[in-house]
């Protein structure tokens, strides 16, 4: 049993030396796929869903750009960017690699043409007011650096100097349960992450699950970014001590890890 890790004491603190986000999220779906990904590095390939979300949110990326641009009226005035400016950039920044076949490409690509085209009819809206785009940041969490990247930054209004904002995180595939919205670590951590390291007063927050063309509020009051504060430093504590407990059940179906782990259940 690998539980209880052969892994050196102090390489273990050297790991949460910097600690992003993503490795949060793995760490809470299974403390033991966390040690398959970033204690014994086994890499892991490529894959269509990972192909997918990187076009979509590099294609967002730019499609804001131009919107935060046309607000700006640089270069005179700037027209508010088209479905069709929309499709072009989808086009262009389309990721070629992950995918089983060329049929299974095409199929995924054209369905993606039809996820930017709700996106732009029903969840973009002009009002949309973004300052800031994948902001990336680093902050300190006790002797840890935690890492991220804020998908974008929209500014609301101005009081008594300080900007209040909604910070927006793009999420592709299926939709997260009320449930698990309702635990979410994320976007209280970027909520404080936002106000300390921008100076920003973060006012709300929101997912928007592309390929469902919904949009849901996330609670990031105080109240809830001290307990993900608390969860992150918990979190930290446990993988200083090498607790890497498995905790199978229906995540493992989608684990990179399941054909070597003794503990998959599918």
């Amino acid at each position: 049993d690998m539980g209880d890790s052969t892994i050196p004491q102090k390489d273990i603190a050297s790991l949460v030396k910097r600690f992003s986000y993503s490795q949060l999220n793995v760490y809470e779906d299974c403390p033991r796929k966390y040690e398959y990904g970033y204690v014994l590095r086994i890499p892991t390939k490529g894959n269509e869903a990972t192909s997918f979300g990187t076009t979509v949110h590099n294609t967002l990326k730019d499609f804001y750009t131009l919107i935060k641009r046309s607000k700006e009226g640089l270069e005179g005035i700037v027209e508010v960017p088209t479905l069709e400016v929309l499709l072009e950039l989808y086009e262009k920044n389309w990721v070629h690699a992950g995918y089983d076949s060329k049929k299974q490409e095409e199929l995924r690509k054209e369905g993606g043409r039809g996820i930017m085209r709700d996106y732009y009819q029903k969840i973009f809206s002009k009002e949309e007011n973004p300052i800031k785009l994948e902001e990336s940041f680093s902050v300190h969490f006790g002797e840890t650096v935690f890492t991220g990247k804020i998908d974008r930054i929209d500014i609301v209004d101005i009081k008594g100097g300080i900007q209040e904002v909604v910070i927006v995180d793009y999420k592709t595939g299926k939709e997260k349960k009320p449930a698990d919205i309702k635990k979410d670590l994320q976007l209280p951590l970027y909520a404080l992450v936002a106000e300390q390291k921008f100076g920003l007063r973060v006012i709300g927050a929101k997912y928007v699950f592309v390929e469902a063309g919904r949009v849901v509020d996330v609670d990031v009051s105080e109240k809830r970014r001290e307990l993900a504060k608390e969860k992150l430093l918990q979190t930290l504590e446990s993988i200083k001590e090498g607790d890497f407990t498995p905790t199978p059940g229906f995540n493992c179906r989608f684990c990179d890890f399941n054909s070597i782990c003794e503990y998959a259940e599918f």
